[in-house]
């Protein structure tokens, strides 16, 4: 048998098999970073309307959502102008944002943000009464 048809055969399989867990990896990647921007953009936006009558504790509260996931308005701002192009990958984010709102909204129902105004939950739009 010859020995470079082998060695020959063989690099083909690891090259074919590193690019295949190259792209892998940034498959991941990608979803990864559309979880993150799912759930940091539906903890901002219910924060903007819990907070909608007091702007600069929305800033606090953003800028600690932002600082909890290590992002910034930018990267939010650059990963949506990205998946816009990509119409049913930008469709599936958003999906996946409404689920995280509704979840949000029903958790601060049923658990009050201490020294926010009932009326504020109660008539929030973002909160719809079943």
């Amino acid at each position: 048998m010859d020995y470079r048809k082998i060695i020959l055969y063989l690099l083909i399989v690891v090259v074919a098999g590193g690019l295949w867990l190259k792209s892998s990896s940034e498959k991941r990647s990608r979803q990864g970073q559309a979880e993150l921007f799912s759930t940091v953009y539906a903890e901002t936006v219910v924060m903007a309307e819990l907070f909608r009558n007091e702007p600069d504790i929305f800033f606090l509260k953003r800028d600690s959502i932002f600082q909890v996931y290590g992002v910034d308005s930018a990267w939010l701002y650059d990963f949506r102008n990205e998946m816009e192009t990509e119409e049913e990958k930008w469709s599936s984010i958003w999906n996946n944002v409404k689920i995280k709102v509704d979840s949000l909204t029903e958790f601060y129902k049923r658990h009050p943000i201490k020294g926010l105004d009932a009326d504020s939950i109660k008539d929030d739009p973002l909160i719809e009464e079943n």
